[in-house]
């Protein structure tokens, strides 16, 4: 299965960062692999619900083309979980543009990386958003 992820803004109404919330980012910098903010995931159980979803996709349309839109942090995700960086590699690995596209084979549980956050298909694009 060959997988288009892109991603895209989420806007999440009234959920700033609250006092609360932010007593908890020493630890989330201390083990970002493993800690989870109150009501949230970790990152190896996203990792986990991922693999999941990409073996059920596999299943259902092995040997299609698949897109999937998601954000930036579960690509991330994604690329660390299925490569050598591990999950502990997401401190290192650099953010994805808004709208970028990642294309992955999946096959078995094994992910290949073809390209990851490609931006070509902005700029080419740029004279018709502009309307010229």
């Amino acid at each position: 299965m060959r997988l288009y992820m892109t991603t895209f803004v989420i806007i999440r109404h009234g959920l700033g960062v609250t006092n609360k919330e932010s007593r908890f980012t020493g630890q989330w910098k201390r083990d970002m692999s493993s800690f989870g903010f109150p009501g949230g995931e970790s990152h190896k159980d996203m990792a986990i619900r991922a693999k999941k979803a990409f073996d059920e996709m596999a299943k259902e349309n092995g040997g299609k083309t698949v897109l999937v839109a998601t954000y930036g942090g579960l690509i991330r995700n994604i690329l660390c979980s299925f490569t050598d960086k591990g999950i502990e590699g997401i401190k290192d690995t650099p953010r994805l543009l808004n709208a970028s596209v990642t294309v992955m084979k999946y096959d078995k549980g094994k992910a290949e990386f073809v390209s990851v956050g490609k931006t070509d298909h902005l700029t080419e694009n740029a004279d018709n958003i502009k309307g010229e």
